[in-house]
């Protein structure tokens, strides 16, 4: 059975990547175990160990990732990940460049830790903009591509004119008829 309170005691007791050989014993001593479940039991008790004032949060979320990274891992990965012995960066990185990222990582939109998210769009349903139908926005819209027109490097001089003109009775329409 996994032993996930000797994982978070080590975690615990060392700030540092001293807890990685135990989560490595364990991972390899139950190769069944379910990493879901394992990534359960260790978060419930870092959790628990937040709420006793035995480490901050921000230390515990840090080492929550680089250990759901070796949990989510298949054990080969991991052990061949270890036996560089890079320090946990090196561990992480290299089974990321194995593995990959999670692809359920990171938190759902409008969900998280007190910080607000984009809410996910459907584009089903996302309305495309409506053009507004105001004379004042018509007429300022075409002054900005009248007045920007010159800047088309790609253009020559007389489609550059020709489009100033066109854009100028364009502006003279819409004053005379405004309402």
């Amino acid at each position: 059975m996994f032993n996930v309170d000797r994982i978070v005691s080590a975690m615990i007791a060392s700030h540092n990547a001293s807890w990685v050989p135990a989560l490595v014993e364990e991972r390899v001593a139950n190769p069944k175990a379910k990493a879901d479940d394992i990534d359960a039991k260790i978060a419930a008790g870092m959790s628990a160990r937040v709420d006793a004032g035995e480490i901050d949060v921000d230390s515990a979320r840090v080492m929550l990732s680089y250990a759901r990274t070796m949990i989510h891992c298949p054990v080969n990965v991991l052990v061949e990940a270890c036996e560089d012995g890079h320090g946990i960066n090196g561990v992480a990185k290299r089974i990321r460049a194995v593995v990959g990222k999670r692809s359920n990582a990171g938190r759902k939109a409008g969900q998280g830790a007190g910080k607000t998210t984009k809410p996910a769009e459907d584009t089903a349903q996302a309305e495309k903009p409506a053009v507004p139908n105001h004379d004042a926005s018509w007429k300022q819209f075409l002054e900005t591509l009248r007045a920007t027109v010159p800047s088309r490097k790609d253009w020559n001089s007389e489609d550059i004119v020709a489009f100033q003109e066109s854009a100028s009775r364009m502006i003279a329409l819409i004053a005379r008829n405004a309402k």
